[in-house]
C-alpha cells in the first residue's frame, strides 16, 4: 500500500476580509460615511463571579531564555489548490471528482488533451541510466534520434550480455556500456549528448536503478542526456501511462473513486502545466515531491480505473493549462497561489477524522532553534511578523523574527518551516510571553513620544532601551497609540491615530516604522470626520497587524455598539468591517475596554464596575463566526482593581484561539512601578500565572500606554 500524502511546498498571500453594510449612521453626533452595520441583537448573559484575590504583585525571578516553545499547527505542506486528504473527505461524503476539482480550482474548465508523451526526469526513482538485457532493445543517438541500432547480446568475450548502463565520458558524452555474464564491462557504440533505449517488443524498457535497488518498467522510451556534465535519467512516456505511476504515490489506492480521479485530474492538469513550462531543455517535470512523485512500478486496480475514468481530460483557465497544485492536507483553509484559481478559501472537507494532519503539535527545544540560527545567541523568543490573513490565528505565517541575545535573524514562512522540520507555515506558538512596548510622554503636549520594551522573554522584569519618536509639538490627547505590523524583524511600527484637531477634518492615521527608529512617518487620511474626546468612540487594533478599528458605543443607527475596521493593506481609506455587535449602545465607555482577538477578530469587551451585572470586573466575548451578533462567553475576572482608571487589559497569545489576558496599572501600584499581571485563558480567566512588576516607574496616565510589543 502506497504511504499517506506528505506533500510540502511554497505559500503565497491572501486577500483581506471582504466589507460588509452599505448605509450611513449617525455615531456621536457626528454625520458620517460609515455604511450601516449589520448584525442580530443577543441578550447579556449573566457572567460567573469568582473571588478576587490581593491586589499586591508578587515578583518572580528573571528569565532570561526561552527553554522551548510549543508550535500547534494545521495542514501539510502549502496549501494552494486541491488537499488530497479534502478530496478523500468529500469522497467519503458522496461528492463527485467533478465537485471535488471544481471546488479546489474554481474557474478552471474540464477540457480533452489526448494523450500527449511527457518527459520525466527519473533521477529521484532511478537514479541511473542503467536496464538488463532483453530481445528487442533498440539505441539512437541525440535529440534528434539518428542511427538506430540493435543491442549486443554477446559479449566480445564470448559470454551473454546480461546488463547496460549509459555513463558519461567526459567533453558533454555519454556512451553505453555493456556487463557480461564473465564481469566485464566494454564500451560499445559511439559517444552522443542523449542516448535514447526502447523496446521494439515489448514497448517498456525494464529500468534498474541505483535507489534503493528499484527496478523500473518505463513504458516509452529510456533517455540518458547529459547536463551539467552528469548522466540525468528522462523517461519518455504517454501521458495515461504516466499516470499509472503517479496517482497511486500521491494518493492511498485504498481511497474511494472519487478521489483518487480528482488525484487523476489534477495530476494530468500538473503536468500538461509543466508541458507547457518545461524545466529543462531536456525535461518537463521532475519525479519527486518537488513536482509530483512518479515511480515506475506499485500499479493498482482502483487507481488505473480512476485515470480510465477520467481519461485525457485536464483543467484549463482561459484555454490554458492549468497549474493544479494539491498538497496533503490545508488544514482546513486554502491558501492563495497567485493564480485566479488558487483562492484563499475554507476547506469544508479537509477535517475529516481520518485526517492526521488537520491538527498536530510539536516542541522545538532552545537548543534548535540556538543551532539552526547561531548568530542569535541564547534564543530568547520566536515573534511572527506576518501572516497571510487567511485562517486561524490570521493564517499562514509569511514572516517572522527569532531573537537572542545577541540579535535577532528575519526569516520567511517557508524558512522556519524547513529549519524546524513543521508540516506547514499555518502554526501558531506558545510557551512564551510576547514582549510589551510601553508609549510613554509628559503631560498633555510634547514634542517627543519615548518607547521602550518590557521583554516578555524575562516575564517582564527587564527592559530594553528608550527609543525616541518625534511628532512635533502637538497636543498628544488627541492621539490613540496602537501597535502595527513589524518591518524591523524586532518590534512593531507605532501606529498613532489622530482622533480631532486634525487639519483636514478627517481622522488621521500616523504610521512610523520601527526599522526607521520611529523617525519616518507616513500619514493616511481616513473616510472617518475627527471626533471629539468624549465621543463615544475608542480606537482599537484590529485582527490582522496593521489594521485599525473603532467601536462605536453610542448614536449609532443600529442602536447597538458597533465595530467598523480599516485595513492597513488599503492604506486605511477602505473599510473591511461593519458590524452591529451583540452589546447594545450607550455602555460607559469611560469603564470600559474593548480588545480585538488577534487573527480570530472576536471582540472582547472588559467592562468595570458600574457597566457589569456583577459590579466587578467582567470579561464578554463577542465572536466574528457569528458576526459580532452572539456572545462566546461571559467571565468575572478575579482582579483587584475593579474601579482603576489607569490601568489597561492586553490580549497575549497564548497557542489557541483562547489569547491570555494582561492586567497592566501603569499607576497606584503597591510597587510603585508599572505592573503586569496575566490571566490564562485555559483556566477561562479565573487563573493568574504571573504577578510582577516592571522596572517601569508607575507614573499619571496618560504618562505610560501599554501595548502589545
Amino acid at each position: 500500500m502506497p504511504a499517506l500524502p506528505t506533500r510540502t511546498g511554497r505559500r503565497m498571500p491572501s486577500p483581506r476580509r471582504p466589507v460588509v453594510g452599505t448605509a450611513a449612521l449617525l455615531c456621536a453626533s457626528l454625520l458620517t460615511v460609515l455604511p450601516a452595520a449589520s448584525g442580530a441583537a443577543a441578550a447579556l448573559p449573566a457572567a460567573t463571579p469568582g473571588a478576587l484575590p490581593a491586589a499586591a504583585p508578587t515578583a518572580v525571578a528573571t528569565a532570561t531564555a526561552a527553554p522551548s516553545i510549543t508550535v500547534t499547527g494545521k495542514g501539510f505542506g502549502h496549501g494552494h489548490g486541491m488537499s488530497q486528504w479534502g478530496a478523500y473527505g468529500a469522497a467519503t461524503q458522496g461528492v463527485t471528482w467533478q465537485q471535488i476539482v471544481t471546488h479546489y480550482y474554481p474557474g478552471t474548465t474540464l477540457t480533452p488533451i489526448g494523450n500527449p508523451t511527457i518527459r520525466v526526469n527519473v533521477s529521484s526513482d532511478l537514479g541511473q541510466v542503467a536496464f538488463g538485457a532483453a530481445a528487442g532493445l533498440r539505441v539512437t543517438y541525440g535529440a534528434a534520434h539518428t542511427t538506430l541500432m540493435g543491442l549486443p547480446t554477446t559479449a566480445a568475450d564470448g559470454s551473454a550480455v546480461s546488463a547496460f548502463v549509459v555513463a558519461s565520458v567526459g567533453s558533454g558524452y555519454a556512451q553505453l556500456k555493456y556487463l557480461s555474464a564473465k564481469g566485464a564491462w566494454t564500451a560499445w557504440g559511439p559517444a552522443s549528448p542523449q542516448v535514447n533505449i526502447t523496446n521494439a517488443s515489448t514497448g517498456v524498457v525494464n529500468a534498474w536503478g541505483t535507489v534503493s535497488g528499484r527496478v523500473g518498467a518505463i513504458p516509452g522510451e529510456l533517455r540518458g542526456v547529459v547536463l551539467s556534465g552528469r548522466v540525468v535519467p528522462v523517461a519518455a512516456i504517454p501521458m495515461e501511462q504516466y499516470l499509472r505511476g503517479v496517482v497511486p504515490h500521491e494518493s492511498p489506492a485504498s481511497w474511494p473513486g472519487a478521489a483518487l480521479g480528482a488525484q487523476a485530474v489534477a495530476a494530468r492538469s500538473y503536468a500538461a502545466w509543466q508541458m507547457a513550462h518545461p524545466q529543462s531543455s531536456a525535461y518537463d517535470i521532475c519525479d519527486s515531491t518537488a513536482c509530483q512523485v512518479y515511480q515506475a512500478r506499485g500499479y493498482y486496480g482502483s487507481t488505473d480505473a480512476a485515470i480510465a475514468a477520467t481519461a485525457g481530460s485536464a483543467l484549463r483557465y482561459q484555454g490554458q493549462p492549468a497549474f493544479t497544485q494539491f498538497s496533503a492536507s490545508t488544514g482546513g483553509w486554502n491558501s492563495a497561489g497567485g493564480t485566479p484559481y488558487l483562492v484563499a478559501q475554507p476547506d469544508p472537507w479537509d477535517a475529516t477524522a481520518a485526517n492526521p494532519n488537520d491538527s498536530w503539535s510539536t516542541t522545538v527545544s532552545a537548543s534548535t532553534m540556538q543551532a539552526r540560527w547561531p548568530s542569535i545567541g541564547t534564543f530568547q523568543g520566536l515573534q511572527v511578523l506576518s501572516r497571510d490573513g487567511a485562517g486561524t490565528w490570521g493564517g499562514r505565517i509569511t514572516s517572522a523574527s527569532v531573537r537572542g541575545t545577541a540579535g535577532s535573524v528575519t526569516v520567511s514562512g517557508d524558512t522556519l518551516q524547513a529549519a524546524l522540520g513543521l508540516r506547514s507555515t499555518y502554526f501558531t506558538t506558545s510557551g512564551q510571553r510576547p514582549d510589551i512596548l510601553g508609549v510613554s510622554w509628559s503631560g498633555g503636549a510634547g514634542y517627543a513620544v519615548g518607547l521602550r520594551t518590557v521583554l516578555g522573554s524575562s516575564s517582564y522584569v527587564q527592559a530594553g532601551p528608550v527609543v525616541t519618536a518625534a511628532l512635533g509639538g502637538i497636543d498628544l490627547t488627541q492621539w490613540r497609540f496602537l501597535p502595527g505590523r513589524r518591518t524591523d524583524g524586532t518590534h512593531p511600527d507605532l501606529i498613532a491615530v489622530r482622533t480631532s484637531g486634525s487639519s483636514t477634518g478627517r481622522m488621521e492615521v500616523t504610521t512610523f516604522t520601527s526599522a526607521s527608529g520611529y523617525r519616518t512617518p507616513t500619514r493616511a487620511v481616513t473616510p472617518f470626520p475627527a471626533f471629539t474626546a468624549d465621543a463615544s468612540i475608542t480606537v482599537v487594533a484590529g485582527a490582522n497587524p496593521g489594521d485599525v478599528c473603532l467601536v462605536v458605543v453610542g448614536g449609532t443607527a443600529s442602536r447597538r455598539t458597533e465595530l467598523h475596521c480599516l485595513g492597513v493593506g488599503t492604506g486605511y481609506t477602505g473599510w473591511t468591517v461593519h458590524a452591529a455587535t451583540a452589546l447594545s449602545a450607550g455602555v460607559a465607555l469611560r469603564a470600559s475596554t474593548f480588545l480585538v482577538v488577534p487573527g480570530t477578530g472576536d471582540l472582547v469587551w472588559v467592562a468595570q464596575g458600574a457597566p457589569t451585572g456583577s459590579g466587578q470586573t467582567e470579561l464578554h466575548r463577542m465572536t466574528a463566526a457569528s458576526g459580532w451578533g452572539g456572545w462566546g462567553e461571559h467571565r468575572v475576572l478575579p482582579l483587584g482593581y475593579t474601579s482603576s482608571t489607569s490601568a489597561r487589559f492586553l490580549l497575549l497569545p497564548s497557542g489557541s484561539s483562547t489569547p491570555d489576558l494582561a492586567f497592566v496599572p501603569v499607576s497606584g501600584t503597591g510597587s510603585g512601578r508599572v505592573e503586569v499581571h496575566t490571566l490564562t485563558g485555559s483556566s477561562g480567566y479565573s487563573a493568574f500565572d504571573l504577578h510582577v512588576a516592571t522596572p517601569i516607574a508607575a507614573a499619571s496616565y496618560p504618562g505610560f500606554t501599554p501595548l502589545l510589543g
